[in-house]
């Protein structure tokens, strides 16, 4: 499905497996191709991802509430085939049946551990935020707060090293 030496994990949001709730929030990667440069930001987004999986377990969380809606972190790696054509962290596209925003978020590559944690632990906190900024602004009418709890804990387990 993917390029040359890229992994795409697809969301389950994209892809719902019936009988099994649409999560709040979602983390994925695309990686510009494996190197010892993203190897230890590639772990790290699967354990991130596991932590929100986790947040959401413990919190309860589906997104099920009609007046919720859902974020999908993409968190797009520097490889040596492919490096995101930007910086930061943008809105993606918003999909209205779903309810969910899509926000990407480039990952230099090169990044040690400890800034590879505090990297992906921040920018997942704001990509929430800039995607409750992007509903505001769009009108959209869908809250977030589940979101945000969810992100606040996985962020903090990721910082303590769980």
């Amino acid at each position: 499905m993917g390029g040359l030496g890229e992994r795409i994990d697809l969301p389950v949001a994209v892809t719902p497996v019936v009988g099994r709730p649409r999560r709040p929030l979602y983390v994925s990667a695309v990686v510009g191709g494996g190197s010892a440069g993203n190897a230890k930001a590639d772990a790290e987004v699967s354990r991130l991802a596991r932590l929100v999986r986790e947040a959401q377990d413990a919190l309860g969380a589906t997104a099920d509430d009609p007046a919720e809606g859902a974020v999908d972190v993409i968190f797009h790696l520097a490889g040596p085939l492919l490096q995101p054509d930007y910086e930061g962290i943008r809105t993606g596209r918003f999909v209205k049946a779903k309810r969910l925003q899509v926000v990407q978020v480039a990952v230099p590559e090169g990044l040690d551990g400890t800034a590879v944690t505090a990297l992906l632990s921040d920018a997942l906190v704001e990509a929430v935020e800039i995607a409750a900024r992007h509903f505001e602004r769009r009108k959209v009418g869908l809250s977030l707060d589940t979101v945000r709890r969810i992100a606040a804990r996985a962020a903090e387990a990721m910082k303590a090293g769980n």
